[in-house]
């Protein structure tokens, strides 16, 4: 067998709620960010959503809200981040959900490896190398 890795990704509809007066190309931005998001997850994502909502009251400071959600494998990984603007907004969210995405990966990892199952180097999240401690 060669060395180029052959896993196909099935393409994931990304669900996409805007709510009033959030522009088309904001709302292109949070569905490519998410699917770049999905595209890098080393473990199959079955589901993602994400809500932006922008509130047009002066007052608020924070009035870009965008929650997103996906489904790993069949665990949920959630994010929430109020802004500014939704375009920071939406940067941020990415952030936090990649970074628990993450979390969620070594701590499978990490269950596994306690209840004496599988040990695949190529469990972790993408771009890295999980480093097992032999027994």
């Amino acid at each position: 067998m060669g060395g180029s890795d052959t896993r196909t990704t099935p393409a994931v509809t990304v669900h996409l709620v805007a709510g009033p007066g959030v522009p088309e190309a904001i709302r292109e931005h949070a569905a490519t960010m998410i699917r770049e998001l999905v595209e890098a997850v080393a473990r199959p994502v079955r589901y993602a959503q994400v809500v932006l909502t922008l509130d047009e009251d002066p007052a608020h400071q924070r009035s870009a809200l965008v929650e997103a959600s996906l489904d790993v494998v069949g665990a949920p990984v959630r994010a929430c981040v109020a802004a500014a603007d939704l375009c920071q907004a939406i940067e941020q969210v990415g952030a936090v959900l990649l970074r628990r995405v993450q979390l969620q990966a070594e701590w499978v990892t990490t269950r596994l490896h306690a209840a004496g199952g599988p040990h695949r180097a190529d469990s972790g999240p993408a771009g890295r190398t999980l480093q097992l401690a032999p027994h």
